[in-house]
């Protein structure tokens, strides 16, 4: 749907539960806000002068499906683990859009992603990891499978998806040869995981999923938020800690070891995860902002500026993979 059609349907929707939210009677005013993350939810700022509110809504039945779920252990979520409040669930009339209404965060990500603020993260999600009461309130019917399957339906998945996304719509100036070589690192990382004895474990934690920088916010007081609960689900710890430790994010800084220690433990098997996981996140910075720019029409005024920002980012990306990962 149009994103400017769907902005009207919510401002209705809205308007006709003005109360619930302490909006001003008549249409709020709504803007869109970019996800530079990719473009399968959208959300949307909401202000009528003296309340502000943010929307997260999605036509996808998968996503939909993990935002019931937030919305079911929201209070937990909170209270434990720095998610963002949750205000209600809302029903899009005239869409197939659904989602979550929250205040809005006056907030910003962090610049780097290193020091304390890292490590609070960390610490917030090694309690989450271990933390079987909500497990069982959240998945209590959830069959554990292996660190591999995690692995294939997590990065694996993502990297099939993304290439047949930039095959089908190729950038111009992207050659030929390097899109067929993302493709074969693809296969190589896979055949590297599928044979680590490692990845035979049991995927049993509960995880983020999603523990990139970009989804921590920082309100001026120095208060924190972990964002986008839409990955949440019973996997593998060590893949959560290769995004929370991105090196891009890092500046390629590596974080202590004590640090990682806090948030897995010393079992060798997560640490032999976390290497080939490393290569995943960096891989994974060469192939999504590719994604990311064919998928830019969705949003078609912000468009050129997200392609300029996801071209560079794949040219970074793509330079410190090669120097760190490619043919080892």
């Amino acid at each position: 749907m149009d994103l400017a059609v769907l902005a009207e349907h919510l401002a209705a929707e809205l308007d006709q539960q003005s109360g619930r939210y302490g909006l001003a009677a008549g249409k709020p005013r709504i803007e869109y806000v970019l996800n530079w993350g990719g473009f399968v939810n959208q959300s949307f700022r909401v202000a009528d002068g003296h309340r502000e509110l943010h929307v997260k809504l999605t036509a996808d039945p998968d996503v939909r499906e993990a935002l019931v779920r937030w919305h079911r252990i929201r209070s937990s979520l909170t209270a434990r683990y720095h998610a963002p409040e949750v205000l209600s669930w809302i029903d899009v009339a005239g869409t197939a859009h659904a989602g979550l209404v929250f205040p809005r965060i006056h907030g910003t990500t962090p610049d780097r992603w290193t020091g304390p603020l890292r490590a609070a993260v960390g610490q917030a999600v090694a309690v989450l990891h271990a933390d079987v009461d909500l497990r069982a309130l959240a998945f209590e019917d959830t069959a554990v499978g292996s660190c591999l399957d995690d692995y294939l339906g997590d990065f694996d998945r993502r990297f099939v998806e993304d290439l047949v996304l930039v095959r089908e719509d190729r950038p111009a100036w992207l050659a030929d040869a390097t899109l067929e070589w993302m493709g074969e690192e693809v296969e190589r990382l896979r055949g590297r995981v599928s044979g680590a004895a490692a990845f035979a474990e049991p995927a049993d934690a509960l995880i983020h999923g999603d523990l990139w920088p970009a989804n921590v916010i920082v309100e001026p007081t120095g208060r924190w938020h972990l964002l986008d609960w839409d990955d949440f689900r019973v996997g593998d710890p060590a893949l959560e800690v290769a995004k929370l430790y991105d090196p891009l994010a890092a500046d390629g800084a590596a974080p202590p070891a004590d640090e990682i220690e806090r948030v897995i433990g010393t079992h060798p098997a997560a640490r032999e995860r976390l290497q080939l996981y490393e290569a995943a996140v960096l891989l994974d910075r060469v192939i999504d902002p590719l994604a990311d720019y064919v998928a830019a029409d969705s949003a078609p005024e912000h468009a050129a500026r997200v392609r300029t920002a996801k071209a560079a980012e794949h040219a970074v990306a793509l330079e410190r993979y090669r120097a760190r990962v490619a043919g080892r």
